[in-house]
């Protein structure tokens, strides 16, 4: 995705700020894909469809958006994977922000950073944490369970680590024979992983422990005829570039495995 809804000049798109935990840009997934033997597009959210065999959104814990009470494009997103598309989400806690692209959402100009990047969750799961009196005023601070965002509890039910990003070694998974084998066991810096779920049809690709419990931290989550495929890796921090190399080896080997069941069930 590039990152607009329409493609219009009436969009500031996602990438324009540096997108939380990821430092890659759109020509580097592209040129990993290409050499792939991927056909790559560069689309908006308008136009996604089911005549692409895979959409990835290159922009982060953020997703390009214009409404924050219809979520337009979200549902454009859930619509594909519903009819058997596999959307990819690279780094950290899918659709956590919605990147507001109008340039005057609302009718308001905005400027700021903080007033397009808008986390969406389930507000009634907010927990107050600390209460200040500033002045006449009184500022609550509140956090959101990771859970409570359209990845978790409003929409796909998964759960994920939580805590800062930390270095996991990656390793075979004892209780599933996932689609991929380790590279020599690299370490990558896990930043809010999938765990398994009994009652989710989830597909653990690469398996890690963290902190004794087993994690994965590139799984695909079934979805009626589709997939999303979360990649919860902090990709701020990849030097030698072995971590993209291993999400887009992982989305080669998921496709071309379940490609005969996604066209079958399209």
């Amino acid at each position: 995705m590039n990152g607009t809804v329409n493609n219009t000049l009436d969009e500031v798109p996602c990438g324009m700020v540096k997108s939380p935990y990821t430092k890659y840009s759109i020509k580097d997934w592209i040129n990993a894909l290409c050499q792939r033997g991927y056909n790559c597009e560069n689309i908006s959210v308008s136009s996604i469809s089911d005549k692409y065999a895979l959409i990835l959104n290159p922009f982060g814990e953020e997703y390009p958006e214009t409404d924050l009470n219809k979520l337009s494009s979200f549902n454009k997103i859930v619509e594909y994977i519903s009819k058997g598309g596999v959307f990819v989400c690279a780094g950290g806690l899918p659709f956590w922000y919605a990147w507001l692209t109008p340039k005057t959402p609302n009718g308001i100009s905005v400027v700021r950073e903080e007033d397009r990047r808008i986390p969406i969750f389930d507000r009634g799961t907010a927990i107050i944490r600390s209460i200040k009196v500033v002045g006449e005023k009184v500022m609550i601070e509140t956090a959101a369970p990771l859970y409570s965002g359209l990845y978790g509890k409003m929409f796909f039910g998964v759960e994920v680590t939580g805590g800062d990003p930390a270095p996991v070694q990656l390793e075979e998974d004892p209780d599933f024979d996932g689609l991929l084998k380790p590279w020599g066991q690299p370490k990558i810096n896990e930043f809010r992983a999938t765990f398994r779920s009994a009652f989710l049809p989830i597909t653990p690709i690469v398996h890690a422990t963290r902190e004794g419990l087993h994690v994965y931290p590139i799984v695909a989550v079934g979805y009626r005829l589709g997939y999303l495929i979360s990649a919860g890796i902090n990709l701020d921090e990849d030097p030698h570039g072995n971590v993209l190399e291993i999400i887009v080896s992982s989305i080669d080997m998921f496709v071309k495995n379940r490609q005969p069941e996604i066209n079958a069930l399209k």
